[in-house]
Formats: structure tokens, sequence, C-alpha cells
């Protein structure tokens, strides 16, 4: 990152850093690719936190100048974040939210990849609904037939 300030345009500097920050990010949440945002992995607490400082620094430090499309990646990372953390609602909001801005910009090549992600984040909260539902149900039927026996 620190490689970013060699450049004396300011705007230079504020892409090179954007775009390492938001590549570090996804790189620590293991979200790179497809395919490995979709398996089912722990991924460190402090790998997280480290992704979302790099969102951050980008969110609130650089804000002010990073293109449409640089939002979206910001948006789409952010997603992962919450998925990371389990967070599958917020993740797919973040998602619907990037598509929105894609969308309404016409930034066509985002839009399959971010339909599919939300598509696949409704998938994971049915399946966090069952699971819950169940537990629910098995712990409802164990404490009213424990004392039975």
């Amino acid at each position: 990152v620190s490689f970013c300030q060699r450049d004396k345009r300011l705007r230079v500097q504020v892409k090179k850093q954007t775009y390492c920050h938001l590549k570090l990010a996804a790189l620590l949440l293991d979200c790179s690719l497809t395919a490995a945002r979709t398996q089912e992995k722990e991924i460190a607490f402090s790998d997280i936190r480290k992704a979302k400082e790099h969102l951050d620094f980008v969110q609130y430090r650089l804000s002010e100048s990073i293109p449409t499309g640089t939002q979206v990646q910001l948006l789409k990372t952010r997603s992962d974040q919450f998925y990371r953390q389990r967070l599958y609602q917020l993740a797919k909001e973040t998602a619907e939210e990037a598509f929105q801005l894609a969308s309404s910009n016409r930034f066509n090549t985002e839009l399959v990849t971010l339909q599919e992600r939300i598509q696949f984040l409704d998938v994971k909260l049915e399946v966090t609904k069952e699971v819950t539902i169940m537990k629910i149900e098995d712990t409802h039927s164990e404490s009213c037939c424990s004392g039975t026996e």
C-alpha cells in the first residue's frame, strides 16, 4: 500500500490505494473467486477484522473520490465480509445494493454475477432458517419429553 503513495499524482495514489485495499480484503476473506466464496470454511476472526479495516479505509477515507464502478466492487467485497461473518441477510442486502448501483449505471457485466450472489445468499438464508427451526423443535421436544421417562 505504501508503494501507491510514491506517485506524485493524488488521483493515481487514490486509485492504486483503493485497488490494493479491495484486493487485500478479498484475499483475506478468501473470496477472490466465486468457487472459493461458495465453499463452507472458517475464516480467522483476525483476517475478517483486517479485511473490514481495508474496506473501512476505502469507504470512509477514500469515498469522496472513488468512481461508481469501484463503489460496486466495494459493496461486493463488503457483502463477502458479511457472508464470512455468517450475517447472510446483511450480505444479501449489500449485494442487492451493489446490484441496484450496477443496474442504474448500466454496468451490465456485473449484473449476472451479482444476481447469482443474491440467489446464493437467498439459499443460505433459507437453509439457516430451516436449521434454526429444526433446532428449536428438537429443543422443544426434548424439554417436553425428558420428564416422562
